[in-house]
């Protein structure tokens, strides 16, 4: 898809709070953070000019949290600098303590990225090129 051609987004459909009850919690965040994105995307093609300047506040939402661990999750990956692997985050209260102290530090203003772990692929013409691998924790936030 080039820059020129528009995405077309499936609607979403949030009617009443009944409705609410019907669907399990994980696919109502997910339908939550779909909208928000879904949002933010169509403002910022309406306004290319405007500025977000209160996004920071969306980051940290819990349910938008667990939706970043699932695409984390799904995607894989080796494990970054600190050695903890997605399969090492099997156990729920594992994965919750972590999002919970994301979201503390991204709301307390202490959280640090951790330093990205470098290795070495190989190109197709024989030299290297450098790829960086994130923690899962970092993977999260940037999701």
């Amino acid at each position: 898809m080039n820059m020129l051609q528009t995405r077309t987004w499936k609607p979403i459909v949030m009617k009443t709070s009944t409705e609410k009850q019907r669907l399990p919690q994980d696919e109502w965040d997910a339908l939550k953070v779909q909208r928000l994105r879904m949002k933010l995307a169509e403002k910022a093609k309406r306004e290319p000019k405007f500025r977000f300047y209160t996004l920071y506040g969306h980051i940290y939402r819990i349910d938008v949290l667990k939706e970043a661990w699932k695409q984390v999750k799904r995607n894989g990956g080796c494990p970054g600098y600190d050695g903890v692997s997605i399969k090492s985050l099997d156990n729920e209260d594992m994965i919750e303590n972590l999002l919970e102290t994301i979201q503390r530090e991204l709301k307390e203003g202490t959280y640090v990225p951790q330093p990205v772990k470098r290795v070495y692929i190989p190109k197709a013409n024989g030299k290297l090129r450098p790829l960086g691998i994130p923690t899962i924790k970092d993977r999260i936030v940037q999701t």
